[in-house]
């Protein structure tokens, strides 16, 4: 299974994707040389299961594929990964199209679910506003930049569903352990 996962900054994607690692009984980080940060993340949540894998990197406040520095690098990494067990990954620079990384995905075998964050607009702008104060940011905050991500993301989720696609709506890491390793009951 292939679990992508969509939202506006704020809305949690990286929060959901860490709720699941800390679900699981094992994460080892995917080191490649010469990066100090991982690629990747194996999780293991039992023997019987097969292990899911993280793409991006989660050392900072925002994880994800937005630390991945290129598409064709997230496609050789998606490429890698899909063959060795379920996939998961986020990214705030994804949410709102499906492009070459969507078209790839298309192409594989594995089932694919596309997953939106529920949070409202209004709790997202809290939070960027939040996080932004808490690293020490108090320079003005143009909240324009979330709110107009909104619109393309609900576009983007329209189109999948219109397509039939499996489109789900999460709020957390729960629904992730239930999508990948229940089937999709979110």
């Amino acid at each position: 299974m292939i679990v992508k996962i969509h939202g506006t900054s704020g809305s949690g994607k990286t929060t959901a994707v860490r709720e699941f690692m800390d679900l699981a009984e094992g994460v080892v980080p995917i080191h490649v040389e010469p990066y100090k940060k991982p690629e990747a993340y194996k999780i293991s949540v039992g023997l019987n299961y097969l292990p899911t894998y993280v793409l991006g990197s989660y050392g900072n406040k925002c994880g994800g594929v937005d630390t991945i520095a290129s598409t064709n690098e997230l496609i050789r990494l998606i490429w890698e990964y899909h063959k060795q067990g379920h996939l998961l990954f986020e990214g705030l620079l994804i949410s709102t199209y499906h492009g070459a990384v969507g078209k790839f995905l298309d192409s594989l075998p594995q089932d694919k679910v596309w997953a939106f964050m529920d949070t409202p607009i209004d709790e997202c702008v809290a939070r960027v506003r939040q996080r932004r104060l808490d690293a020490g940011n108090t320079r003005p905050f143009d909240e324009a930049n979330t709110r107009n991500r909104v619109k393309p993301i609900q576009a983007l989720k329209d189109k999948l569903t219109a397509r039939g696609d499996t489109v789900v709506d999460i709020d957390g890491g729960q629904d992730l352990m239930s999508i990948i390793y229940s089937g999709v009951s979110v």
